[in-house]
């Protein structure tokens, strides 16, 4: 999970009083949002009263520019912003691929939108306070250093190993942004917008095994090539033995042989007796 961001901040539909903070914090005219980003992963922008703070990774932005056509610029956050002006804020983040999280602040409608990639890497969570939503990337820190109440329901499922379904964390109040999930906040009510539905994809049906085998071995090699940082340097692998870290390590070594660039791959062997 990553340890380099976070995200802490409230919204609500009342002007708050919001001191300078180290990181990024919004004020005057985005007065009614108080957030702080920090992190070296993260992106953060404000543009004709839209604010984003982006952190992860966003695949595919090529073809997201081409799909707005609206000059959006390079940078992250920018995209994010044309694709909630295009699309809205119930189906703008269906059009984002990677592994994300993200907080949108839309001064004009007094609306906060919290956004979870479908993979769930980058945590979220959320608490409501009469008429403020609190959120941060940890649920301690909606905590605020009061007495944390647990969720009893919570906590037992957590205890005998169910899976954990629902949006609850073991503090009573506090919820987690469920993985392929928005979380919309406007005129202190919250609503919920799936924007991943894993069910409605097509199976896929080619004509024998080896069509498979070139349709796999072409998805791994796209989704590994979106993963493999733009930045020069040598990348590092997690080897378990196994054929998927093996495959993907393969495919990685690949990729980056021609920049010249190299692999380093790592293993654990045990100690024999």
């Amino acid at each position: 999970m990553p340890t380099d961001w976070g995200i802490s901040g409230r919204a609500s539909g009342a002007p708050l009083s919001v001191a300078e903070e180290s990181g990024f914090s919004l004020r005057n005219d985005l007065s009614t949002l108080h957030f702080e980003c920090l992190g070296r992963s993260s992106h953060h922008s404000v543009a004709s009263g839209i604010a984003v703070i982006f952190t992860g990774r966003l695949d595919e932005q090529d073809t997201l520019r081409r799909r707005l056509d609206h000059g959006a610029g390079r940078d992250v956050s920018a995209l994010v912003q044309e694709a909630y002006r295009e699309w809205g804020a119930q189906e703008f983040a269906a059009h984002l691929y990677g592994d994300f999280a993200l907080v949108l602040w839309d001064s004009a409608a007094k609306r906060l939108v919290l956004v979870r990639s479908q993979s769930g890497l980058y945590p979220l969570f959320h608490a409501q306070r009469g008429a403020e939503l609190h959120f941060a990337t940890t649920p301690q820190t909606l905590l605020g250093g009061t007495y944390a109440r647990p969720d009893e329901q919570a906590l037992a499922e957590w205890l005998v190993l169910r899976p954990r379904l629902s949006d609850r964390t073991l503090f009573a109040g506090v919820h987690r942004v469920s993985p392929g999930t928005s979380l919309i906040f406007e005129q202190g009510r919250l609503s919920i917008a799936r924007h991943w539905h894993p069910e409605s994809v097509k199976p896929l049906h080619l004509r024998d095994h080896r069509e498979y085998a070139d349709a796999l071995r072409e998805t791994l090699r796209t989704a590994v090539n979106d993963r493999l940082p733009e930045a020069p340097g040598d990348v590092a692998a997690q080897l378990s033995g196994g054929l998927d870290s093996s495959s993907v390590t393969a495919l990685a070594a690949e990729q980056l042989a021609p920049s010249g660039r190299s692999l380093l791959a790592f293993t654990a062997v045990t100690r024999q007796i």
